[in-house]
């Protein structure tokens, strides 16, 4: 069974004109919530509203302490994006201790925003040295090779579960 730990309910705010990354949506896993053995979910949905050229977009899954600073534990190919393109990210998280040097395993899957039916990149590895006796941030993030007003890119939903 799944419980829903956390939800947007509007869009995301709108990443543009930088080529700063930014994050597009985020969880913080309360301190202290983690135990080795729990299992958790999470899926995005990113859309790009508008659009320059060949400007290209990447998105990435990040976790660790402190925004933008995280293990990228996704990261896509720089994707030349369209109007109203939008790229789906799925992944599980095992958490396999939960100390102030925890350790997480982790499976990602993301379909390419320039052809949704198509998988951009499966991932899957561990990340260590987490402090769970902290908050651990969870983000998705977009970062645009050039600054145009045009680029635009934003969360549509991003939902985080435990398995319960």
């Amino acid at each position: 069974m799944l419980r829903l730990l956390s939800a947007i309910t509007a869009d995301g705010a709108t990443h543009t004109n930088s080529t700063d990354e930014a994050v597009l949506a985020s969880y913080s896993f309360p301190a202290n919530s983690w135990q080795a053995g729990k299992v958790y979910k999470f899926d995005a949905a990113v859309e790009c509203p508008s659009t320059h050229g060949a400007d290209t977009l990447t998105l990435r899954v990040r976790i660790g302490d402190t925004t933008l600073t995280g293990t990228a534990m996704f990261a896509s190919n720089a994707t030349d994006v369209a109007d109203g393109d939008i790229a789906v990210i799925s992944g599980t998280l095992v958490v396999r201790d939960a100390d102030s040097s925890s350790t997480v395993a982790y499976m990602i899957v993301g379909s390419d925003p320039d052809a949704a039916s198509e998988v951009m990149g499966a991932h899957a590895g561990t990340v260590a040295s987490l402090d769970a006796t902290a908050p651990i941030l969870l983000e998705v993030t977009g970062d645009w090779s050039a600054a145009n007003v045009a680029n635009q890119v934003n969360a549509l939903a991003f939902n985080v579960y435990e398995i319960v």
